[in-house]
């Protein structure tokens, strides 16, 4: 049985090394889709392939959300260009509930006969702590299970429709033979995900997202993102509280807003599979804007500094690190100019060496901005 991963990603240099140690010990062969990332993603996916073969990387220069398609395309690739049995479906921050590649083949096998398709239910998980540092050393908790699978397909789908397509999300498929496409959803296995590794990471997706609803507003859903605005109104409480962190990590994706966890469980997993160090904090982010505003100038070279200012339309982010007091409002700060990365790195680092050394956010929407 020949198994293969599907992964498009866009900036997770930061989990990648871990993931990378799931798809060696797991898969005989991956397609990567690098989705224009500006974070050193590529050369670690580029390095891995070198060592290690058994893959393929494509990238994917179009902006915009091309998921649906370009996994549709990709699976059925693997099928009839890779000779795949199987295909599972993973992003860079799910990882799978075996210990070991024997016992996946063994589930595998036992799956084989009975669906077409294999939906696992995403297992929601959080750490015991949001530094980001070391993060598979870290103990993580769960709540309940979710009600969003991952999917995983079987030859048997291909060979039954080869028009098949997969939902954006990976997380359903739609087939002109639906009524004969066998479906499991086992109540013993599960994608383990991480959807908030570290408040860094929190932050960044946070803003992203905001950003990114701005720039393509729906009329017919006006409230789309509103959960984000909550979340972003309640940043400094956000850094005060890991167990606040730890309910919107475990409530992900659910319809419960509920800011209480109940019957939180420690999850009894270890990831054993995983060797390679993960920090997800602020010097791996500050490295990833410095890459994407000055690409001709940062390259690959590794980046250590503590504090950067990242400009967005309506609003700034101050990264840092250490201390224990939410930042009060403060001027509006901009990358600007030109020079040697370190002229630019020193730049950055003493406009933010002249704020609190801490590990903060601040929060401007867009009317505010649009009022001055």
């Amino acid at each position: 049985m020949k198994t293969a991963c599907f992964i498009m990603f866009r900036n997770e240099a930061s989990i990648l090394p871990a993931f990378l140690d799931q798809i060696k010990e797991f898969f005989d062969f991956t397609c990567f889709v690098n989705h224009c990332s500006t974070d050193g993603g590529d050369e670690i996916v580029r390095h891995h392939l070198q060592n290690f073969g058994k893959g393929e990387l494509f990238h994917l220069r179009t902006p915009g959300y091309h998921q649906r398609e370009v996994t549709t395309v990709m699976t059925r690739r693997l099928f009839e260009m890779h000779s795949a049995d199987v295909v599972t479906i993973l992003d860079a921050d799910e990882f799978l509930y075996f210990q070991n590649n024997t016992e996946f083949r063994v589930y595998l096998e036992a799956q084989l006969n009975r669906c077409e398709i294999l939906s696992l239910n995403w297992l929601n998980i959080a750490p015991e702590s949001f530094d980001g540092n070391d993060l598979f050393k870290k103990k993580f908790y769960f709540s309940q299970i979710g009600t969003l699978p991952k999917i995983t397909l079987f030859r048997s789908l291909y060979e039954l429709d080869r028009t098949y397509i997969v939902e954006r999300g990976s997380h359903s498929v739609i087939s002109l033979k639906s009524s004969d496409v066998r479906i499991h959803t086992p109540d013993d296995q599960y994608v383990l995900h991480i959807p908030i590794r570290s408040r860094a990471f929190f932050m960044m997706k946070l803003l992203n997202y905001k950003e990114s609803l701005q720039h393509s507003f729906n009329a017919d859903k006006p409230n789309e993102g509103r959960h984000i605005d909550d979340y972003l109104s309640k940043l400094g409480t956000l850094f005060e509280s890991d167990e606040l962190v730890t309910c919107y990590a475990l409530r992900y994706a659910q319809h419960n807003n509920s800011e209480q966890v109940y019957n939180k469980k420690l999850l009894n997993f270890d990831f054993p599979y995983i060797q390679q160090i993960c920090n997800d904090n602020a010097e791996h982010y500050i490295y990833d804007i410095a890459c994407a505003r000055y690409p001709h100038i940062m390259q690959s070279q590794t980046i250590y500094i503590h504090n950067i200012v990242i400009e967005y339309d309506y609003g700034a982010v101050f990264l840092s690190a250490n201390a224990d007091t939410v930042l009060g409002d403060v001027s509006y700060f901009h990358i600007v100019g030109q020079g040697t990365q370190a002229s630019i790195l020193s730049r950055l680092k003493n406009k933010m060496l002249r704020l609190l050394n801490t590990f903060k956010l601040i929060y401007k929407n867009s009317k505010q901005q649009n009022q001055r």
